[in-house]
């Protein structure tokens, strides 16, 4: 099994400034980086690497974009799942005229 060793909080914020990621406020990706974790966070700054073998960073690259795409996906699986309830609850109390059921006999 792979395993990497356990790193700081504070090294984590210098090897992703040292690989070309802006960080203006430290305390958030302190906060960002124990709550989510470094590699939850990297599936969001992924995208905003330059070189994906070196892990080298675009100049655009900062801590705040990949803050709000992580929020952004957050926030858009509470909404899918909201609206999977909504279409769940309606199944229970009108099975015969669920929206769900119409959408799916439609094909």
């Amino acid at each position: 099994m792979f395993q990497k060793p356990a790193t700081t909080i504070d090294w984590q914020i210098e090897k992703l400034i040292e690989r070309g990621l802006q960080i203006e406020n430290k305390e958030l990706a302190k906060h960002y980086l124990s709550n989510v974790s470094y590699y939850r966070l990297g599936e969001y700054w992924y995208v905003l690497q330059a070189d994906k073998e070196k892990h080298t960073f675009k100049e655009e690259a900062t801590f705040e974009k990949v803050i709000n795409l992580y929020e952004f996906d957050r926030e858009l699986k509470i909404l899918l799942l909201n609206l999977f309830k909504l279409f769940l609850r309606d199944l229970e109390i009108n099975p015969n005229k669920s929206i769900l059921i119409q959408v799916i006999s439609r094909k």
